[in-house]
């Protein structure tokens, strides 16, 4: 988001305005209809809107060249980082498919802290290791553009579920990316019941 309003000059208040609205509207999780109303309580306030994109498809718009710019940012901080790790949680969603969530950790260059992006979220194509880790080679693609060889050689950790096609050494995630990288390590939370 900050990249992308330094690139607008600062006397384009009124665009400025409406990548602001869209980022709250998405940072809030409202629903897009909210953008209307929230149009016209900022303009009760004596802020000036202007007369274009004031609905919710200017609203996605918005959100989606935000998205994009945070997308490059991602890709731009994971192709100079040395190494980073992967979480990946698995879940079913409401029409019963299966989805992988999945989050990047590394450090930040200028200050050498931890960080952890949302990657994406991606349907695997079936519910092994063969599926999860397509999945995982495709949301890389997609989000940040780093081929599969790259983001390979850089992984030195996944943190997973403890479901079989996630953590077994043979022919599951952990295994086939440790065949590919043999510094590379596994680790799982263990899910506990309580009698």
């Amino acid at each position: 988001m900050y990249k992308c309003c330094q690139q607008l000059n600062q006397k384009d208040d009124e665009k400025m305005e409406k990548f602001k609205r869209a980022f709250h509207i998405a940072a809030l999780e409202r629903p897009l209809d909210d953008c209307e109303s929230f149009c016209a309580l900022r303009k009760l306030n004596g802020v000036e809107l202007g007369e274009t994109y004031l609905n919710r498809s200017a609203c996605t718009e918005f959100i989606d060249h935000i998205s994009s710019v945070m997308k490059d940012n991602l890709a731009d901080k994971l192709k100079e980082c040395p190494f980073f790790s992967v979480m990946i949680g698995g879940s079913t969603d409401h029409g019963v498919i299966e989805e992988a969530i999945m989050y990047v950790h590394y450090l930040e260059k200028s200050t050498g802290r931890p960080v952890t992006m949302y990657l994406g979220i991606q349907e695997p194509k079936a519910g092994t290791g063969k599926g999860y880790l397509e999945a995982v080679d495709s949301c890389f693609q997609k989000v940040t553009n780093i081929d599969s060889v790259t983001w390979k050689q850089k992984i030195t950790g996944l943190g997973t579920d403890d479901c079989a096609a996630m953590t077994s050494e043979k022919n599951r995630v952990v295994g086939l990316l440790r065949h590919d990288n043999k510094e590379f390590m596994g680790f799982w939370c263990k899910h506990t019941s309580s009698n």
